[in-house]
């Protein structure tokens, strides 16, 4: 993490920073893009130290809401904006906030933002709607490879899980069988919810009849494509999650402390991973690559900027400061 105190915060020149709220340590700068930074200006430029008052600012508090239950749907994007005073001077932050699954987080939501710093107020106002459009198109390509790669792993739980009350012995199973079909069916809510992205398309049934037993062992309907694309592609996006479809004792000797993991902390992960793990490599890259394109684009002065947006027409209504 990188600490600094808000008397610190630098940023004279128009920066991006896209940061994270961690549950232990609070908000991270992860990236820092100043496209205008030379080595003349590399003082009073943003780096991830200096930024960091920006990230404190914009994400001190729960933007979410997000609880100890899981969530059966990410949240929606949200924006705002801010003034953040230090050394004498007003910097104006316009913030696209966003949210992605993790496996180890609380309410299996992670909460992420991506702050536009400024020195010209006029700036925000005049382009929110640009930088609310730019950014979210941002987060749309994180929050698409993210679907991908926490589907995969949502399944493996699951059929972990399914493989361990079949196969397991009766006194490892003793006590938690009760425990691990909730969050089965927990699990497999998300897991529809994820594939389904909004459109209602179920992605598999659960297994357990009317009476709540388990159907383990048996065929269980489902659909092979998605709204994410087919099972091949899901499991593609993410081959570092991938494990061989072990059985037997090999197989048990995984899954076993896994389970009792779960049960423990009822989540699928023991700890949130490192962000760029819960992205496809593919839309990592293409989404950061987005987001530099972003931060030339908003970075420039703002009579370039009416130059360039001319002919587009864009609506852009004055931020309601907070």
């Amino acid at each position: 993490m990188h600490k600094s105190d808000s008397s610190t915060a630098q940023c004279d020149a128009d920066c991006i920073i896209l940061s994270e709220f961690d549950e232990i340590e609070g908000p991270i700068v992860l990236e820092c893009i100043c496209p205008s930074r030379s080595s003349a200006s590399a003082e009073t430029s943003c780096t991830p130290a200096s930024a960091q008052p920006f990230a404190v600012r914009a994400m001190a508090g729960d933007v979410f809401g997000t609880g100890q239950d899981a969530a059966t749907e990410l949240p929606k994007q949200a924006c705002a904006a801010f003034r953040h005073e230090s050394n004498g001077k007003t910097r104006h932050l316009f913030v696209q906030y966003f949210a992605l699954w993790d496996p180890g987080a609380r309410g299996l939501i992670r909460t992420f933002s991506i702050i536009h710093i400024s020195c010209d107020a006029t700036k925000r106002n005049l382009f929110f709607s640009l930088m609310q459009m730019l950014f979210g198109q941002v987060a749309d390509i994180f929050q698409k490879g993210n679907a991908l790669t926490f589907a995969n792993d949502m399944q493996q739980t699951i059929d972990d899980i399914d493989f361990f009350l079949r196969e397991a012995t009766e006194a490892d199973k003793s006590g938690i069988v009760e425990d691990l079909m909730r969050l089965r069916s927990k699990f497999m809510t998300v897991l529809n919810s994820v594939l389904a992205s909004g459109t209602g398309i179920r992605a598999s049934t659960s297994s357990m009849d009317p009476a709540g037993n388990t159907g383990l062992g048996k065929d269980v309907a489902e659909p092979t494509t998605s709204v994410l694309g087919s099972q091949e592609e899901i499991k593609a996006a993410s081959p570092g999650n991938i494990r061989p479809a072990q059985q037997g004792p090999s197989r048990m000797a995984y899954v076993s402390p896994r389970i009792k993991n779960i049960v423990k902390s009822e989540r699928p992960g023991n700890s949130q991973c490192h962000w760029v793990d819960l992205i496809s490599a593919d839309s990592f890259t293409r989404g950061l690559d987005a987001l530099r394109r972003a931060a030339v684009t908003l970075t420039q002065p703002v009579q370039l900027l009416n130059l360039e947006l001319f002919e587009l027409n864009f609506a852009q209504p004055e931020a309601n400061v907070l």
